[in-house]
């Protein structure tokens, strides 16, 4: 009995007790949540690549395209090229006929002292330094001759002096050139510019060129007109999207930038050959820029604006771009009273019209007062504008609506 009450005690001790009462409890809220509602899909229409040709033109320009790239070589000739040589034949004057000038620094005949020969053998050891590798010496030995009265040894130093600076990278070319004060030599600069595009060294023909640049006193503006073309066409891509040649990196003195649409600048664009150039270069990046070229070429103004219509029409992805044929109708525009103007000019803003979206009110006003003004255009053809008309009545049916 005694065993079976202490059993009981410790089973007693052993259970657990009641829970224990939460402090402040919570209220647990049971929602109803309800399943999401799947919304509406809406689809967007793309706008379409408008498959419309261009109106026929009937102006021969096979014999105008433009080509400025021999300019990249600049003042080189067609049989000008870099070499390690005398452009001055001083082994004629100081020698025997067969003998060169490499003969002759062997023979030691730059050593020799001839008063009236003075300068033929102070190029002579110029010209022995390069033959033994040392090039500063060279160069300021031709530094100090190249203003010398002998006939045709000016120009060969001018050249000399390229080749010589050629054979080296551009960051040591530079040196030399800083050291020698030749950064305001412009023959010579723009000599080394072309030199580094003939032995495919690019970077070295740009940082040269925009050093010259950089010296340009702007009194010459042909030679800027030339120095600018070489900056085009040494970065072709860039003055794409740009409509200046003209940078803060190397403005040219004197020069500055306008808000024309000249790649040069308006004052530049007073000399002939720099409105040849400008002209040319713009043409040659991008054809629908080619007015002023055709204009030069003897083709009339009208026609050079029909061109640069033609030359705009879009293509490609640009098909479904309602701004796209704007750039058709601008020069169209301009080339009127041409009927191919109205017919570029119509047909463009028709395509532009159906890739506009209907609650654009812009882009529908745009259109409209397009179509008013040619209407009332005393030289729009009778059947030009009963199809503005149809346009305009019907504008709200022919507009893009992307859902």
């Amino acid at each position: 009995m005694r065993q079976l009450a202490a059993l009981l005690l410790v089973a007693a001790a052993c259970a657990s007790g009641p829970p224990e009462r939460m402090r402040d409890p919570k209220r647990i809220e049971h929602t109803n949540v309800d399943p999401p509602v799947h919304a509406q899909i809406v689809t967007t229409r793309q706008r379409p690549e408008l498959d419309v040709p261009a109106p026929e033109l009937h102006i021969d320009i096979t014999l105008l395209e433009p080509d400025p790239t021999h300019e990249i070589r600049w003042p080189l000739g067609l049989a000008d090229h870099p070499e390690l040589a005398p452009q001055f034949d001083v082994a004629k004057v100081l020698a025997e006929p067969g003998l060169d000038w490499i003969e002759l620094c062997k023979m030691g005949a730059h050593k020799r002292t001839i008063p009236k020969l003075r300068d033929q053998l102070q190029y002579l050891r110029a010209w022995c330094s390069v033959g033994a590798y040392d090039y500063p010496a060279a160069i300021e030995a031709l530094v100090k001759l190249r203003n010398s009265v002998v006939p045709g040894l000016g120009p060969a130093i001018r050249a000399d002096l390229s080749n010589i600076l050629v054979s080296h990278d551009p960051d040591s070319a530079r040196e030399l050139v800083g050291k020698f004060q030749l950064a305001t030599e412009a023959d010579v600069l723009d000599r080394l510019a072309a030199t580094y595009v003939e032995v495919g060294k690019l970077s070295g023909a740009r940082e040269i060129n925009e050093l010259a640049l950089a010296n340009d006193s702007g009194k010459a503006p042909a030679k800027t007109c030339q120095r600018l073309t070489r900056r085009v066409l040494l970065d072709p891509e860039t003055y794409r999207t740009s409509k200046s040649a003209f940078t803060t990196k190397a403005p040219v003195p004197g020069f500055t930038d306008d808000p024309t649409s000249l790649l040069f600048g308006a004052k530049l664009g007073t000399d002939p050959q720099c409105r040849e150039l400008d002209a040319q270069v713009s043409c040659w990046l991008i054809k629908s820029n080619c007015s002023a070229w055709y204009k030069l070429r003897g083709i009339s103004e009208a026609d050079a604006f029909l061109l640069d219509a033609r030359m705009a029409w879009p293509t490609g992805k640009f098909r479904a771009d309602e701004d796209a044929w704007w750039n058709v109708i601008n020069p169209a525009l301009k080339a009127r009273p041409k009927r191919e103007a109205y017919a570029f000019a119509v047909l463009a803003l028709e395509s532009s019209l159906k890739l506009t979206d209907c609650n654009d009110d812009f882009g529908m006003v745009r259109a409209r007062d397009l179509m008013s003004q040619l209407a009332n255009d005393s030289d729009t053809p009778p059947d030009v504008v009963t199809r503005l008309t149809w346009l305009d009545e019907n504008r709200t049916k022919l507009c893009f609506r992307p859902y």
